[in-house]
């Protein structure tokens, strides 16, 4: 993923479970500044059989903002509840001077875990 300085950047983290979870956060960052964060929750129900199940997603937004050029690192992101810990891979942003040419379309970084 790409941005210019002064840009700011959408970060997804999901989680999705068969029950309510707590929402994911992120940590703090060296090299982006935290805007604001909002979560939301969805769930999707399905009878399979005769039965019942449920799927809760989590997503917390974090709008971040570039504030130094340069290649920075995301991640990787934990996750932990119920005594177990979930991972996702890290991802990189390159932070450019300028305005970036293609800023018009941005997507959010996504990182489901």
């Amino acid at each position: 993923d790409m941005a210019a300085v002064g840009d700011e950047i959408q970060l997804l983290l999901t989680v999705t479970s068969d029950r309510r979870l707590p929402p994911p956060r992120l940590t703090k960052l060296k090299s982006l500044q935290l805007i604001g964060a909002d979560t939301q929750t969805s769930s999707v129900s399905r009878i399979i059989g005769g039965r019942q199940t449920v799927d809760m997603t989590t997503t917390t937004v974090s709008t971040l903002r570039a504030v130094n050029a340069g290649v920075f690192q995301l991640g990787p992101f934990t996750y932990k509840y119920g005594g177990k810990t979930y991972t996702a891979a890290a991802i990189t942003i390159r932070v450019v001077e300028g305005r970036r040419a293609d800023a018009d379309k941005a997507e959010p970084a996504r990182v489901e875990m």
